[in-house]
């Protein structure tokens, strides 16, 4: 059978796509944190309450949050792989527009768990703060019924064209089977920022703090 000098054309493009994909790929600079808890920390996951650890270093804040959530870890690593959810939980984010996203589909036949994407999100926080626009890379990964990582960071690209940028964001949710009753699912969220503002950075902390719980308790609402 002979094919015209066409359809060679568009099978040779169809078969160069994956090597495309990757060489247009930005590197996810961090890693999942499978931070520790303290006696005290998990104390209060025991209880039912959600923990809220913060640390600040000049303009850079990092917060490490952990709590239960009464869903499979399949459930809930999907519910954060699925960033139309973002809002609800961070309500400071008011768009979200898709740069690119290789991410399978929940019940795929590969049985395949999360993937690459580049979103770009508009974030609003009240004065002084105000508007950050931002891109990320993020990647997810996870062993269906076992564990869920999905970790991001700010993309260095240079694509972001944004007339007010942070100059750091990264961050990740781990998802683990609860150690009491494996039917529920440990959250454990990490995320470091620095908004690029001449506000101290202690105050940004206090600002940005007041929403991490929601994090965990929007799924909650959500999911259980």
């Amino acid at each position: 059978m002979k094919l015209a000098l066409g359809s060679v054309a568009t099978l040779l493009a169809i078969s160069l796509l994956p090597a495309a994909f990757a060489a247009d790929r930005k590197p996810v600079r961090t890693k999942p944190q499978r931070f520790d808890l303290s006696a005290d920390e998990w104390d209060t996951v025991k209880a039912g309450g959600i923990t809220v650890r913060h640390s600040n270093k000049g303009q850079v804040n990092d917060f490490f949050s952990a709590g239960y959530v009464k869903a499979s870890v399949d459930d809930v690593f999907w519910y954060y792989e699925d960033h139309n959810n973002t809002p609800k939980y961070q309500n400071a984010i008011k768009r979200i527009s898709v740069e690119e996203d290789l991410t399978p589909k929940r019940g795929n036949a590969a049985g395949e768990q999360g993937g690459y994407r580049r979103l770009k999100y508009e974030m609003v926080l009240p004065w002084p703060i105000g508007t950050r626009n931002f891109v990320l890379d993020l990647e997810g990964q996870g062993e269906a019924g076992k564990w869920g990582d999905i970790f991001w960071s700010k993309n260095t690209g240079g694509d972001c064209d944004c007339a007010a940028d942070v100059d750091e964001m990264q961050g990740s949710y781990v998802m683990t089977p609860y150690p009491d009753n494996r039917k529920w699912t440990l959250v454990r969220y990490w995320v470091r920022g620095d908004m690029r503002t001449w506000i101290p950075g202690w105050l940004v902390g206090f600002i940005q703090g007041r929403t991490i719980p929601n994090v965990i308790a929007q799924a909650r609402k959500d999911l259980e």
